[in-house]
């Protein structure tokens, strides 16, 4: 089946370039006590994958008030504390790399996999300024 968009091509990509992590479909099943906060900073250990992405198409950000059009940026695959990304019915903090929202691809329960598009500015190749 042929890819719909550049983006679901760099998708695939990443998905290629993570072989190695394990990618689990199921979400925790709920508990009587709440799971604990995200919003500490070790709750991140430590990026798996970095891979830099350009796309011929841009798509919106949403995950951004300004709605900006992505044309550049990275795929990153996180190693998280499964437990706190368990999926909430909440208000929830924002992950940030550097300036930018990070746009969370799954939630990183389970498996403690977390992967994120971090849109960065194209350079004139069209490829993401920073490394």
């Amino acid at each position: 089946m042929p890819m719909k968009t550049p983006l679901h091509a760099a998708l695939a990509g990443l998905a290629l370039a993570a072989g190695a992590v394990a990618v689990s479909s199921s979400v925790p099943a709920p508990s009587a006590a709440p799971p604990p906060a995200v919003a500490a900073p070790d709750a991140v250990w430590d990026v798996l994958v970095a891979r830099p992405f350009r796309l011929a198409e841009p798509y919106t950000h949403w995950w951004r008030s300004e709605r900006p059009q992505v044309t550049a940026g990275h795929l990153l695959v996180l190693a998280v504390d499964p437990a706190r990304f368990v999926p909430r019915e909440t208000a929830e903090p924002v992950l940030m790399v550097g300036e930018q929202t990070a746009e969370r691809i799954n939630h990183g329960a389970g498996d403690g996999a977390l992967v994120v598009l971090v849109p960065d500015t194209p350079g004139e190749d069209g490829w993401p300024m920073r490394d």
